[in-house]
């Protein structure tokens, strides 16, 4: 008996599109052109409505449903992208920079703070491979119990930061702290800054 494979795979275009071969030229992998072209549409769009809503005047409610309803449509690709990109750098050497982009600029505009995604996911969730250690574990919930669900989410939610900073520090992984700790710390500090310049955005 044979096992046939039906995942997708990528075949590469017999002559590929302008700007691919211009995404090309930065970006380590040419299959990642559809993030360069994701990111530039969260540039264009997520990044102009969110900035707008602390414009000076009236809250406009309007713009604030209308980036809401961006944000949740977008969030799927956003977070793809983010998974991959944690998970691969996303340009070449020389452009290294420009993966700060991702996580620190546009991150943000999500609700993902920089930096924590990569130190949770990469850092902790692969290491431990949802295991007991893992903090993110499923394994002591059961699936179909709404309690389970509400403190998974809870614990998640509000004890997060907290035992992931503690994990780092007691696997003696001092960067991938400092990176959760930094990114946290920025991300919080610029909410509460921007709250006293509209607390409605």
């Amino acid at each position: 008996m044979s096992l046939a494979l039906t995942d997708p795979t990528y075949t590469p275009p017999a002559r590929p599109s302008l700007f691919v071969r211009v995404v090309s030229t930065f970006v380590d992998d040419r299959r990642d052109a559809p993030f360069i072209r994701l990111a530039i549409l969260l540039t264009a769009v997520i990044v102009p409505t969110g900035v707008a809503l602390y414009a000076p005047g009236p809250f406009r409610y309007g713009l604030a449903a209308l980036h809401l309803a961006l944000v949740v449509y977008f969030l799927g690709p956003f977070v793809l992208m983010l998974h991959n990109t944690s998970h691969r750098k996303l340009f070449k050497r020389g452009y290294r920079w420009m993966n700060y982009y991702i996580p620190w600029v546009l991150g943000p505009f999500f609700g993902e703070s920089p930096e924590t995604y990569f130190a949770h996911h990469v850092g902790m969730h692969h290491a431990e491979n949802n295991l007991a250690d893992d903090l993110s574990t499923t394994l002591p919930y059961r699936r179909d119990s709404w309690v389970d669900f509400a403190h998974y989410f809870l614990r998640f939610f509000f004890a997060g930061i907290y035992e992931l900073t503690r994990y780092f520090a007691q696997r003696r992984r001092r960067s991938l702290m400092v990176r959760c700790l930094l990114g946290e710390s920025v991300f919080l500090g610029g909410v509460i800054a921007l709250g006293f310049v509209n607390w409605r955005a």
